[in-house]
């Protein structure tokens, strides 16, 4: 079960993830993970900085660690340091990635809604909003505006997206 814990010898809470099951995956996974993310994300002037090698590694330390959103980023990564859209991608490229995605996405829907990232992944998938990218939500603009709505994202905010 996810939640947020509040270690005794840290002075902030920590979420933990599905796959987290030691204190020890948990911090790693935490202090690995680039909080700042979501803001790089959200200009499209900084989008390629989480392409910059200290990114990648770090978000495959916290993956590694089994921290689900930079498993989904490291996945997105890959995905556009392929250099190929979906369509130009072989079979087993298309395959790899899809299931990954897939997999990602399922754990977050089903575990992580109480998170904002996660949320906010999840909106996103569910707006098509990353036009060029493998396609794995369908289409649902009311749960995604759900999934925006919880993860903080309201007013102004939505109609970007929409």
């Amino acid at each position: 079960m996810t939640q947020w814990i509040h270690p005794s010898y840290l002075e902030t809470r920590l979420y933990q993830w599905p796959a987290q099951k030691t204190d020890q995956e948990l911090i790693w996974g935490h202090l690995f993970y680039l909080p700042h993310l979501n803001d790089l994300l959200d200009c499209p002037y900084t989008e390629d900085l989480i392409q910059r090698k200290d990114y990648v590694f770090a978000l495959a330390a916290a993956a590694h660690h089994h921290h689900s959103l930079a498993y989904y980023y490291l996945i997105r990564i890959l995905e556009d340091l392929s250099l190929l859209s979906p369509p130009e991608m072989t079979k087993e490229d298309r395959t790899f990635f899809h299931d990954h995605y897939k997999g990602v996405l399922e754990e977050l829907e089903e575990h992580c809604q109480s998170h904002p990232d996660a949320c906010y992944v999840l909106g996103n998938n569910y707006n098509c909003a990353l036009f060029g990218r493998m396609s794995i939500l369908k289409y649902d603009s009311l749960k995604a505006y759900e999934f925006f709505t919880k993860g903080g994202i309201t007013g102004t905010n939505w109609q970007h997206w929409n």
